[in-house]
């Protein structure tokens, strides 16, 4: 079931958000590859390191003009095609740990009731996104968080990403984001203004599992990953301390050693 939640009357400027999302991910845009140069082993195949890495796939939905009605055949066709690009995207990344879908809904349909129905209308359309997405990925699609909006300049998804992400401490590539580059740069294109919004209408919808419940599982899955490390190296450091410690003291006592080991047999008479 879809919950919505409320954004800032305020957008972030759209290739601010990008260049942050280059530096802490790897970032696959199909018609252009931007790879993080830290990275130089990432290979093409999604794996890092022979493991599969969690993979957030961003969309841009634009509405222009689809019957708002809920049993609308156009909401029907408008998700098969989105599932379609979904798949599509996903298949260019190789093995999957995990799915989260972040999608842009850009209302142009001028409806007459504003926002408020653009935002009902983006809830069905996820809903039924959701389910349909659930029948091929099961388990893998662990949620789904939709920015709803009518203006080009506006991406309330991608912000809500960019919130999490740009908290990353490091530039370790450890999930991929995977999207068509012209929904990343936006529908008024590359090289268009691309502003901020002082003032402006947009709305979060979640399907399944908020995007920073999810992000912040796998941030922990690596700090417990760290503390592992970190106690196996800890191990290691004291058992070679103290092989060094054995050695000295057979160095410096051989002969006593020796001595003691080869001594004469005492018996009781």
């Amino acid at each position: 079931m879809p919950t919505t939640f409320s954004l800032p009357s305020y957008s972030t400027e759209r290739f601010y958000m990008l260049s942050t999302l280059e530096l802490k991910a790897s970032l696959r845009l199909q018609g252009v590859d931007i790879h993080n140069n830290s990275d130089d082993n990432d290979d093409n195949d999604g794996n890092h390191g022979g493991k599969a890495r969690p993979v957030i796939v961003y969309v841009l939905v634009e509405n222009e003009g689809y019957d708002s009605h809920p049993n609308s055949q156009l909401l029907s066709i408008l998700c098969v095609n989105t599932v379609k690009k979904i798949m599509r995207l996903l298949g260019t990344v190789g093995d999957v740990k995990d799915v989260y879908v972040v999608l842009d809904f850009l209302d142009l349909s001028n409806n007459s009731d504003g926002h408020k129905n653009s935002v009902g209308y983006a809830g069905r359309f996820a809903e039924s996104l959701f389910a349909n997405l659930k029948e091929g990925l099961g388990e893998k699609l662990r949620g789904m968080t939709v920015g709803v909006s009518n203006d080009k300049l506006v991406a309330p998804a991608m912000s809500v990403m960019l919130a999490c992400v740009e908290k990353e401490d490091d530039n370790e590539n450890r999930f991929i984001i995977s999207a068509e580059r012209d929904d990343m740069t936006g529908s008024s294109g590359a090289d268009e203004e691309t502003d901020a919004v002082a003032k402006c209408e947009q709305t979060g919808i979640t399907v399944g599992v908020k995007f920073d419940d999810w992000f912040d599982g796998f941030e922990r899955e690596k700090r417990e990953g760290l503390v592992k490390e970190e106690r196996r190296a800890n191990f290691a450091a004291d058992a070679l301390i103290a092989v060094l410690i054995l050695a000295v003291v057979v160095a410096k006592w051989k002969d006593e050693i020796v001595k003691f080991v080869f001594r004469e047999p005492i018996y009781n008479n």
